[in-house]
């Protein structure tokens, strides 16, 4: 084995996200290409996908077709990860009916992401399934290989760069306990690189930005050369930046909304309830305090999705 690709979190999806200008479908195949493109050029001898691949378990076939007639023209083997976005139920063995299930089963390049060794690497992956950042914190990432192999484990888990409230299922990189050499983060789409010990922590950031706090994101891929044992960051020349693809305005007009909103919510820790009727509340309170009409239905709203 000499060189391997690695890329993670393309949540390829036919529906444009909300905060999008462009064509989110068309932008993904575009870095999707130049994957490809980048791989052969590379020689590189299969591609390594952490995960959420998809935006969701089952996408249309069409999709699924543009994608493999582009890896079977290139006849570039690839490895792929379950990510949370593509299990059905968060659960590996209720997803045989997924999409990349199907994918699975279509094509003869496209392998589920288990274990791959040869003599001079070895390649874990750990997917997706409930409450597994609480399993790593308790077990670890460890391999028995006592060979001198270069050794990489690919998870798709929530790892951070800091601690988040005690009630997100998360685990801080720091308390991480591995004999691994690399350990490659999916899931997590914001990028870092940290060292433990031994052990390099890197999280590339993902391919596919759906979210307004992703704008700064600029998509890339790993090239790993197991024999120098190094890691080297490919930006994507097709991915734009985030300023181009979001729209911007929209999104600071959304952020005011939010802020009437939780200003709205906030008012209400300080009125002491007189009855059970939430909704009569907060049109009673909507009046007194000459609340926006919008922001009154979306609490309203947002009170019947909780009950």
């Amino acid at each position: 084995m000499a060189k391997i690709l690695m890329c993670q979190d393309f949540h390829l999806s036919g529906r444009t996200p909300i905060n999008r200008i462009d064509n989110y479908l068309n932008s993904i195949l575009l870095k999707f290409d130049e994957i490809l493109n980048i791989a052969k050029d590379k020689d590189v001898k299969f591609i390594l996908d952490g995960g959420d691949f998809f935006e969701s378990p089952i996408i249309v076939n069409t999709i699924i077709d543009e994608v493999l007639d582009r890896i079977e023209v290139k006849k570039i083997p690839f490895y792929m990860l379950y990510g949370n976005h593509c299990e059905i139920g968060h659960n590996v063995e209720n997803s045989k009916g997924s999409s990349l299930a199907h994918m699975f089963r279509r094509s003869k390049y496209v392998n589920y992401l288990n274990v791959i060794e040869d003599d001079s690497c070895y390649i874990k992956g750990f997917e997706y399934k409930h409450n597994c950042e609480q399993e790593i914190l308790e077990k670890g990432i460890f391999h028995n290989k006592k060979e001198n192999k270069l050794t990489i484990a690919i998870t798709h888990s929530l790892i951070t760069e800091k601690r988040l409230p005690y009630s997100a299922m998360h685990i801080y990189y720091k308390d991480i306990k591995s004999n691994f050499d690399y350990i490659l983060v999916a899931h997590n789409h914001h990028p870092f690189n940290f060292k433990i010990e031994d052990t390099k922590i890197i999280d590339i950031g993902c391919i596919g930005r759906r979210k307004i706090d992703e704008v700064e994101i600029m998509p890339k891929v790993a090239l790993i050369d197991t024999e120098t044992r190094q890691i080297d960051l490919i930006p994507l020349k097709s991915a734009k930046k985030g300023s181009e693809v979001f729209n911007l305005e929209k999104v600071a007009l959304n952020k005011q909304f939010e802020g009437e909103i939780n200003n709205f919510i906030k008012s209400l820790d300080s009125t002491k309830f007189q009855s059970l009727d939430l909704r009569g509340l907060v049109e009673m309170l909507s009046k007194e305090n000459n609340i926006e009409k919008e922001v009154k239905d979306c609490v309203i709203q947002r009170i019947g999705e909780n009950e």
